[in-house]
């Protein structure tokens, strides 16, 4: 049995997760037309404002001013997904912090996560699909585990990719 004992670093972690700008609510990968939209529209109310108040109309103000109210609750909409998985994953980082002892065994039949004193064992036939690509291993089975590049060595990590190719069905390598 292969047995990798990985030492997780919390910054090797924030890499992958924030690596490609996801977490940015302001013109991140996600939020680009959005806070164009909403950059723009916040320029542009304000003369909108004054020319609609000079009118005797006031409908047109209030159609003007729904139409203001759009592209900031489109932003919203889009951002607050972002918002939630940035939390969820600050969480994550700071639990990672606590964990002691982890490591990884794995055979031709089955692997066992060990994590401080809990030990995952699930067969290789169980695992739905994997991801590998130079910066992690993800394996998705009822739980996902993820083994970063950079807690184990160069050996260990083509080791486990090769056997990930083999036992897994649904591979996706990046």
């Amino acid at each position: 049995m292969n047995e990798i004992i990985l030492t997780c670093n919390s910054e090797d972690l924030r890499e992958i997760f924030f690596g490609s700008g996801n977490q940015r609510y302001f013109f991140g990968p996600e939020t680009k037309r959005q806070s164009l939209l909403m950059v723009l529209a916040i320029i542009l109310f304000p003369f909108f404002a004054i020319y609609s108040i000079n009118l005797e109309d006031d409908y047109i103000f209030i159609f003007g001013s729904i139409l203001f109210v759009l592209p900031i609750y489109d932003f919203w909409s889009v951002s607050k997904p972002i918002f939630r998985w940035k939390k969820s994953v600050e969480q994550f980082l700071i639990n990672s912090q606590k964990i002691k002892d982890l490591r990884f065994k794995y055979n031709e039949e089955y692997f066992i996560h060990i994590q401080d004193k809990t030990e995952k064992k699930m067969n290789w036939t169980e695992v739905v699909d994997a991801t590998i690509n130079d910066r992690l291993i993800e394996i998705h089975t009822t739980e996902n585990f993820l083994l970063p590049k950079k807690a184990m060595t160069a050996v260990e990590f083509e080791n486990l990719s090769k056997i990930i190719m083999d036992k897994v069905k649904n591979v996706i390598k990046e």
